[in-house]
């Protein structure tokens, strides 16, 4: 009914009708998501009895419509909260820099709210992944990409603001930051990892070989899984480039591989 979406998720009446100022309308659906828009049939698709006005999930596929210039939003009566005080607790994220992205190209895929996300909303939003990363008036963004980097870094991020983006003509640049718990969670798979882990666990064939590049010195102790084993295809083409790809200091083609890329000796 009205193409502009202002929040995605969880924004209140009053929230909702505050993003839409200077527009007619403004609708709240599904489980928050704000539209705005100055179109008169927006019932052209006809009425519903199913909206959940006052509630968190107005419902799929409905929408409570108001009109800016004559509703007021209903205020409700205040709820008695507890005195307690909150407790603090250790920041879940640390910053990892401000960087340029790009609109075909985003640094990340997910993007998880469209406005309006502070830095603790969005590494709420974003738990489960790697990284998170506002960007313009608090667009949050999650995924697990280590390269958020590749579009190059930017001084212009005003990562305490409401708009990141600040003055940046399109406003393409993010602050990134990295989700502790998958932090340490990769600090201990990293820690737990021993080269000879599977040969515990799995049966293996060994002899003594040689090297498989000049002088061949029969010095190497060769171990052969009897299971295939996976790699990655990160870790995959780590390997190609070290045989096929392999230079020198003075940036010629060293013994591993001549221009070719075959091997006097293939990989054992």
């Amino acid at each position: 009914m009205f193409s502009y979406e202002a929040q995605s998720r969880d924004a209140s009446t009053e929230k909702c009708a505050k993003l839409c100022e200077g527009y007619r309308y403004f609708a709240r659906q599904f489980k928050g998501q704000c539209f705005c828009g100055d179109r008169d049939d927006f019932d052209r698709h006809g009425s519903s009895g199913s909206c959940n006005c006052e509630g968190s999930n107005v419902g799929r596929y409905v929408a409570c419509v108001y009109d800016t210039s004559s509703v007021t939003p209903p205020v409700k009566a205040p709820v008695a909260v507890p005195t307690t005080a909150p407790v603090a607790t250790p920041s879940s994220y640390t910053y990892a820099g401000c960087y340029k992205d790009k609109k075909g190209s985003r640094m990340f895929s997910s993007e998880a709210q469209s406005r309006d996300a502070s830095t603790e909303k969005c590494a709420k939003l974003c738990e489960g992944y790697r990284y998170f990363a506002r960007q313009f008036k608090g667009q949050c963004f999650c995924g697990n990409r280590d390269d958020y980097d590749r579009h190059g870094s930017s001084r212009s991020c005003n990562c305490a603001g409401s708009n990141v983006g600040g003055e940046v003509v399109g406003g393409y640049v993010a602050c990134v930051y990295e989700i502790e718990s998958e932090r340490r969670n990769r600090r201990l798979k990293k820690k737990d990892w021993h080269l000879h882990a599977p040969f515990k666990t799995q049966h293996y064939y060994s002899y003594q070989g040689s090297l498989t590049m000049p002088p061949c010195s029969n010095s190497v102790f060769w171990y052969i899984m009897n299971d295939k084993q996976q790699m990655s295809t990160g870790q995959l083409q780590r390997l190609k480039n070290l045989i096929a790809g392999y230079r020198d200091t003075s940036c010629r083609f060293g013994t591993y591989a001549d221009r070719n890329g075959s091997v006097a000796r293939p990989l054992q």
